[in-house]
């Protein structure tokens, strides 16, 4: 792993891809007790929930993911998805805060939209730019280092969100959302450099220099 992180595109989306898992996480350890805490639902109606979300979840990555990622391109859409999922982490955060009762539950459900499109968007488009970047013959091992990358990310959050939970039941929203910004703007800071790699069709392997039109020379033969 630590001659992958010498690779500056790898590096950069497996950092986009560590703190996008943590953000998410911080949501998902934490929305049954939002749920439970301030509508005192059944586990029925967190589950209700979680299939709406679900639901959403599946129209943003089975109807749109595609058709943005031709029209876009996957490096601008994952500078843009977790901005789009701050919006919703941000809208969450008042859900626990001192409002009726009826305004609370369309800010959980307005809230979701956003988390589901940009999430929806992030994932899918960093898996495409790690594998792409990976170049044919290394795309199963960069896929499962992202996997470890994720894995590890979903080891760190969930005490933290519990954590920050205990402090205020908005603080994980605040804190995710703060993380979500941080990560779009990392995103599109690197968006450029990996615009152009892909573009140059060399993958990233940390010294290979992306072959210009009629550089490559024949030998004379003898």
């Amino acid at each position: 792993i630590f001659s992958v992180m010498r690779r500056p595109r790898i590096r950069e989306l497996f950092t986009l891809s560590f703190f996008s898992v943590v953000a998410f996480v911080l949501l998902e350890a934490t929305f049954v007790y939002l749920c439970v805490g301030r509508f005192q639902m059944s586990e029925v109606g967190v589950g209700l929930i979680f299939v709406y979300f679900g639901i959403l979840m599946v129209i943003v990555q089975g109807g749109l993911v595609g058709r943005l990622s031709r029209r876009f391109g996957e490096p601008r859409l994952v500078a843009v998805g977790p901005m789009i999922t701050a919006i919703g982490f941000l809208t969450l955060s008042w859900v626990p805060i001192g409002i009726d009762q009826q305004d609370a539950w369309w800010l959980l459900l307005v809230g979701c939209v956003p988390v589901a499109l940009g999430h929806g968007l992030t994932g899918p488009n960093l898996n495409a730019l790690i594998s792409r970047q990976a170049g044919r013959h290394q795309q199963g091992a960069m896929l499962g280092l992202s996997q470890s990358v994720g894995s590890l990310g979903r080891t760190v959050a969930p005490p933290l969100g519990g954590l920050l939970y205990d402090v205020g039941p908005s603080w994980p929203y605040w804190i995710g959302a703060v993380l979500f910004l941080a990560v779009g703007s990392f995103g599109f800071c690197v968006r450029a450099a990996q615009q152009s790699a892909l573009s140059s069709g060399a993958p990233d392997d940390g010294h290979t220099e992306p072959r210009q039109a009629g550089s490559v020379k024949s030998e004379p033969r003898p």
